[in-house]
C-alpha cells in the first residue's frame, strides 16, 4: 500500500481509468475491462522449501465482465502494461471474431509521473515485426509489438521486443478428456502465450526524439480461435 506521502497512481486517478467495452447493441453482448490499479506497489511473501522470500515491486490489478463468454466477440489480442522511468503504459490490441469481420480495436492509457497524457486511441497506431509461428501453440507470434501515440508534432512510440516466451498454454491440454474431445469437434484452439523481455517509450516533438527509457516488461497474447491464414493480420 502507498502512504499518504506517496500515492500511487491508481489514488492520484481517483481510484479508476478507464472501462473498455465491445458491445453488440443490436443483440446486447458486451464486455468491460476495469484496470483499477494500473500503477500500485506489490509486497510478496513466498516459501521454496523451507525457505520464506519477499519481494515487493511494481502491481498492476484489472477486472474483467461481461453478459458473454469472450470467444464470442474476441478472436485474439495482445496485452501490455509496464512501468518505465516517469510514465506507466496499458495498451491492447484486439481483434474481433469472424462474425464481426475481425474488427480491430486499440485501449491505450500512457501516464507521467501518475498524470495520465495520452489516451485517445483513435490517435494510437499498432505493428508488428518478426512474426513467426509459436511452434508449440500454432499461432503467430511477434517478437516486437510497438504502439505509436501522435498528436500535431507530439509522437510517442512504446515498443515491446520479446526475449523470453515464459508460458504457452493450448487450452483443451488442460480440459477433461470427455470435454476436450468436444472441444475439438466443435474447432475449439485456444491458447495463451506470455512473454518477457524489454519496453522502450521514446517520445518526439518534431521529429526529434527528446526522452528515451527502457525496462524490463511482462506482456500476453490470448487465442480464442484459430490462427488466420499466413499475409493476413491476426
Amino acid at each position: 500500500m502507498a502512504t499518504q506521502d506517496s500515492p500511487n497512481l491508481y489514488e492520484r486517478l481517483g481510484g479508476v481509468y478507464s472501462i473498455a467495452t465491445v458491445v453488440d447493441d443490436l443483440i446486447e453482448k458486451l464486455f468491460a475491462w476495469l484496470p483499477a490499479v494500473p500503477h500500485g506497489r506489490a509486497n510478496v511473501r513466498y516459501t521454496i522449501g523451507n525457505e520464506e522470500h519477499r519481494a515487493s515491486g511494481s502491481g498492476y490489478h484489472d477486472h474483467n465482465w461481461g453478459d458473454v463468454p469472450m470467444q464470442t466477440l474476441m478472436h485474439n489480442w495482445y496485452w501490455a502494461r509496464a512501468s518505465v522511468g516517469p510514465y506507466t503504459i496499458i495498451a491492447s490490441y484486439i481483434t474481433a471474431t469472424a462474425a464481426y469481420g475481425y474488427e480491430t480495436q486499440i485501449v491505450y492509457m500512457l501516464a507521467k509521473d501518475g498524470k495520465i497524457i495520452a489516451d485517445d486511441d483513435a490517435k494510437v497506431s499498432f505493428e508488428m515485426d518478426r512474426v513467426a509461428i509459436d511452434g508449440k501453440t500454432g499461432k503467430p507470434v511477434a517478437d516486437v509489438t510497438r504502439y505509436t501515440f501522435r498528436d500535431a508534432d507530439t509522437r510517442y512510440v512504446v515498443s515491446f521486443e520479446r526475449e523470453k516466451t515464459i508460458l504457452q498454454a493450448i487450452f483443451t491440454d488442460r480440459m477433461p478428456f470427455l470435454k476436450r474431445i468436444v472441444a475439438r469437434l466443435i474447432g475449439f484452439d485456444g491458447a495463451y502465450h506470455r512473454f518477457t523481455g524489454k519496453v522502450t517509450i521514446e517520445k518526439f516533438e518534431r521529429g526529434l526524439r527528446v526522452e528515451r527509457f527502457d525496462d524490463r516488461a511482462i506482456w500476453e497474447l490470448m487465442y480464442f480461435g484459430k490462427a488466420r491464414p499466413q499475409g493476413v493480420e491476426i
